[in-house]
């Protein structure tokens, strides 16, 4: 049974809605560029991985800076987020199909406008073109290296994981970001991410955090130690069920840099 059509005034609130969603990923971009002046990457030795040097232009409060939603209002971006995983399954700190052949696996701060840049410029086509076909699993991995506020995001964000809601959480997380290690992290602020996220915030801000959230965060680190990572975001690619190797000299504002590795990983 088709669906009725719509009427002239829903028709309109689509539109608007669509508008400002367009306008709001426009917005998000225009900072980033200010903001984010180098972005380069390096290979050191045979197990090198991408080290990114970013300069943030202090400007004396010129107000050019990405800030995080008012006080009272909520998180922004919430319908372009549930979009981007509707329907995409997740578990703990993953997403897509466990059958995936290949396994991209991303090392982050929540801080990071770096890692902003992925999430919002390459992430989402690679989740179009390799997740939702099920060719490609993604795994999140915390690395809070920017300071308390990054340390008080990962642990929420593994709170998230647990509810099965990491992904939806730190991509709302990455649309309302601030300047680092100005306090914007708050109870309050994080309380809008989790409740953008559908995620129960109750246990998911609760401190100490769960011991299930704890270990994920301890394994996280574990991992990231042994390949001596110490920039964010940083990646590893491989066949799924094995641990994969860094992926070096990416663009991340550049999804094409990620598909030619994935791709000869698919043998593609």
């Amino acid at each position: 049974m088709s669906s009725p059509p719509q009427t002239k005034k829903q028709r309109r609130d689509q539109a608007r809605a669509e508008r400002k969603a367009r306008e709001e990923t426009e917005a998000l971009r225009a900072r980033r560029n200010r903001r984010l002046w180098q972005l380069g990457a390096v290979l050191a030795g045979a197990a090198a991985v991408v080290i990114i040097a970013i300069v943030i232009s202090s400007s004396g409060g010129s107000g050019n800076s990405t800030k995080p939603p008012a006080k009272g209002s909520p998180a922004s971006g919430v319908a372009t987020t549930e979009a981007l995983f509707a329907g995409i399954p997740q578990k703990g700190n993953t997403l897509g199909s466990p059958k995936a052949p290949v396994t991209l696996q991303e090392f982050a701060d929540l801080q990071c406008p770096v890692c902003q840049a992925y999430t919002l410029d390459s992430m989402p086509t690679l989740i179009q073109n390799y997740v939702r076909p099920g060719k490609v699993r993604m795994v999140f991995h915390q690395l809070p290296i920017l300071g308390p506020d990054s340390v008080r995001a990962a642990q929420v964000a593994a709170g998230a994981a647990q509810q099965n809601r990491l992904w939806n959480f730190a991509d709302l997380f990455y649309r309302n970001q601030g300047e680092e290690n100005t306090g914007y992290v708050t109870p309050a602020f994080l309380a809008k991410i989790t409740a953008g996220a559908s995620v129960n915030g109750a246990e998911a801000l609760a401190q100490p955090p769960a011991a299930a959230a704890r270990a994920q965060l301890a394994a996280d680190q574990v991992l990231s130690n042994r390949f001596a990572f110490n920039a964010t975001p940083s990646f590893l690619v491989g066949k799924t069920g094995a641990t994969g190797s860094p992926l070096t000299q990416v663009d991340v504002t550049d999804p094409t840099t990620f598909a030619s590795a994935i791709n000869a990983q698919l043998g593609t």
